[in-house]
């Protein structure tokens, strides 16, 4: 006979002897020690076998006695899990709710196996990230541009045909040049230009500061920086803006061939002046920069030999800021050359070198040269630039 009982703290079912009742003992599933209930009034506890030896008990606890082990034949092999020492077994069910709850938790979630390699993954990629930048070059520096004399022009020639524009069109527009120079004004009075040519081959472009502007020299290149990373990438950045004059040089021999059967007079000149008068003087490092004033920007407009820029800026300036133009960054960081104006000459000596509005054209081409004086026989026409 058999005695059947829930465990107290555990809940699992035991079975047990009705021989064991009264008895201490331990759950199978949670292993705690408990007392084994007591047989029902009606209960008839069964015939002990002579031939086994009866129990002996330590206080109330049921020990198993001792005996001397006798062969046996081993036994089939059975597909029902073995019953636990004492002579009781579980009401164990694997596939039961509880014991797959009880797996679960165990086995624990798989999206809490993800969290620690993406927690080390981004703190990772945050530290490289910050490493990275604060490794990176700094682009910045302080620096004295100095006041051109603004007696002077910027000036240069081009071979338009070897330039990438078309030659018989662009040839046709320098002829035109040769027998009636142009002459840009903007209402402003900040810059002239001038459009030229000397030999009805070659297009010759001239600066000059307006009325309300000077010509400030800024050695860019006194960053070692950017001086490193202009020597690194100057190709690349010449091949831009060879690339921009070309196609300017294209557009306006394609414009004056459309009307020098008819007016022979190109009113949009003027739209050309950054594509062209300030790409013809400047070379890859003056053509990415620009200056800033406060919340106005004022060109790039020359770029010597050594690499130093030259901006157009209102007279009288005597701080501003050198950055990338938006339309063309290339540097891997911020550039900004705080630049502080200087005047190596008085205002006295500088209004005694500035010579009268010329009214002809420069015998030579040097990099920056004089204005024409007013005896020449050359005549040039006059264009208001658009606003």
């Amino acid at each position: 006979m058999e005695l059947e009982f829930d465990c107290p703290y555990c809940t699992s079912a035991v079975r047990v002897s009705a021989e064991f009742a009264g008895k201490i003992g331990r759950c199978p599933k949670c292993d705690t020690r408990l007392r084994i209930p007591d047989l029902p009034d009606s209960g008839q506890m069964p015939t002990a076998n002579p031939d086994v030896p009866p129990l002996e008990t330590i206080g109330d606890e049921v020990l198993v006695p001792q005996q001397v082990a006798a062969p046996s034949i081993p036994a089939p092999p059975s597909s029902a899990p073995a019953q636990p020492q004492g002579g009781w077994a579980p009401n164990y069910d694997p596939n039961s709710p509880v014991e797959k709850l009880r797996k679960k938790k165990r086995q624990g979630s798989p999206l809490m196996a993800l969290v620690p390699p993406l927690l080390f993954g981004g703190i990772f990629l945050l530290v490289g990230g910050i490493y990275w930048y604060w490794s990176l070059p700094s682009y910045k520096g302080e620096l004295e541009g100095t006041v051109i004399d603004s007696g002077y022009a910027l000036s240069v020639t081009l071979d338009g045909a070897s330039s990438g524009a078309p030659r018989e069109e662009f040839h046709s527009w320098t002829r035109r040049l040769f027998q009636n120079p142009v002459m840009l004004n903007d209402n402003e009075k900040l810059l002239g230009i001038r459009y030229l040519s000397k030999d009805g081959q070659h297009l010759t472009v001239l600066l000059e500061p307006g009325a309300k502007t000077e010509l400030v020299q800024v050695p860019i290149t006194s960053v070692k920086a950017v001086a490193k990373y202009y020597d690194e990438h100057e190709s690349q950045m010449l091949e831009a803006r060879n690339e921009e004059l070309a196609e300017a040089l294209t557009d306006v021999a394609l414009a004056w061939v459309e009307v020098a059967e008819t007016t022979q007079h190109l009113d949009n000149l003027g739209n050309f002046t950054e594509r062209l008068a300030y790409n013809a003087h400047v070379q890859g490092l003056g053509h990415v920069c620009e200056a800033v004033i406060g919340s106005e920007i004022y060109p790039c407009v020359g770029e010597d030999s050594q690499q130093h820029l030259i901006f157009l800026v209102p007279k009288g300036t005597n701080y501003f800021v050198v950055r990338e133009r938006t339309e063309t960054r290339v540097f891997p960081a911020r550039l900004k050359v705080e630049v502080k104006v200087v005047r190596p000459f008085d205002e006295q000596q500088t209004q005694q070198l500035v010579k009268p509005e010329p009214e002809t054209l420069p015998e030579s081409e040097p990099e920056m040269t004089e204005p024409a004086s007013e005896n020449s026989e050359e005549t040039s026409t006059s264009e208001n630039q658009p606003n």
